[in-house]
């Protein structure tokens, strides 16, 4: 197959100059979105359907709070003014997330909201490779890039956890989850409606994420080596993050999971390191190693719960038709 043409970094320079206007264009209100049919519907839900939608809700609320923290070290350490002017943008999107998750949980689910409070609901045991993502290595990044602003190598391995796994993966892809699940069921409005509009959002904060990332590999293909290693250290925490085999979760037709090993590993962030300027050969060995652990994640549910658990029933589902 021809690979298609790289982008030069004119290119390159010209497409993030463009996301900075498209963050007003995309602009929201979480303020004018209209609770009350949530609020009405919430009580009324089965018991199983609100305890799923306040895990996802409790994880989000999470991560939103914990990059909001963590975005501003890495404005600081932005190597330009244009690059600042848009993660100006992305650091008003995040405070407006937090602000859309505290009214779903005051004014919809009427329980607390904060960062503790999401541990409690969902289990620091239960989502313990979703917790070391922020509190182990996201942390470390960030701390490590305010230690060293000029180096290249904090910048690279900050934005690729931040965009491209944070929010490339954990939120795009849980965003696409609830949203689907919204319209399927024909409930919380509200909700849906918000979700959309994060959706745009993080899509946004991506497409620059990985627009960053080419650019940089583009002026110093050594950078490469970096975020493959860092690829490599989070294959077993992301994996734990979306599988979470102590968490009991068999396929359901009436609520089916996405395939996240399909959909968000092996179709977006294969894509995307491709697009970054990964060699073929490398990307290969980290779809391999995702594929991997998927199995030895899927093996302990099975051997937890003695059930298989629905992201594998799925994968095999959507490869054996050829999706």
């Amino acid at each position: 197959m021809k690979k298609s043409r790289r982008p030069t970094a004119a290119e390159l320079h010209a497409h993030i100059d463009g996301l900075f206007p498209k963050a007003f264009s995309e602009g929201w209100n979480a303020a004018n979105l209209d609770l009350k049919i949530d609020a009405q519907q919430w009580p009324t839900l089965p018991d199983r359907t609100r305890e799923r939608v306040l895990r996802a809700l409790a994880l989000f609320n999470f991560l939103e709070q914990s990059v909001a923290t963590y975005l501003g070290p890495i404005f600081v350490a932005a190597p330009s003014d244009r690059d600042r002017n848009f993660l100006g943008t992305q650091i008003g999107d995040e405070a407006h997330h937090t602000y859309f998750f505290r009214r779903l949980f005051t004014e919809v689910i009427r329980q607390l909201s904060g960062i503790e409070d999401a541990r409690q609901i969902v289990g620091a045991r239960a989502a313990s490779g979703f917790f070391t993502i922020f509190d182990k290595h996201l942390k470390t990044a960030v701390e490590e890039l305010q230690a060293q602003a000029k180096d290249r190598v904090a910048w690279v391995k900050a934005i690729l956890i931040y965009h491209i796994l944070v929010e490339g993966i954990f939120a795009h892809g849980g965003q696409s989850r609830l949203i689907s699940y919204f319209k399927t069921k024909l409930v919380l409005p509200g909700m849906q409606a918000g979700f959309e509009k994060l959706k745009l959002d993080e899509s946004r904060h991506i497409a620059w994420g990985v627009a960053i990332l080419q650019l940089c590999l583009l002026e110093d293909a050594t950078l490469a080596d970096p975020i493959v290693q860092t690829l490599y250290e989070l294959v077993e925490p992301v994996v734990l993050a979306v599988v979470d085999p102590d968490l009991k979760q068999p396929a359901d037709d009436r609520h089916r999971l996405p395939d996240w090993r399909h959909g968000l590993v092996e179709d977006k962030l294969v894509c995307r390191l491709g697009i970054i300027g990964l060699a073929d050969d490398v990307i290969e060995g980290i779809r391999s190693a995702f594929a991997a652990q998927f199995e030895r994640q899927w093996d302990a549910h099975l051997a937890n719960h003695g059930v298989e658990h629905a992201g594998r029933v799925y994968h095999l589902s959507r490869v054996g038709s050829g999706d």
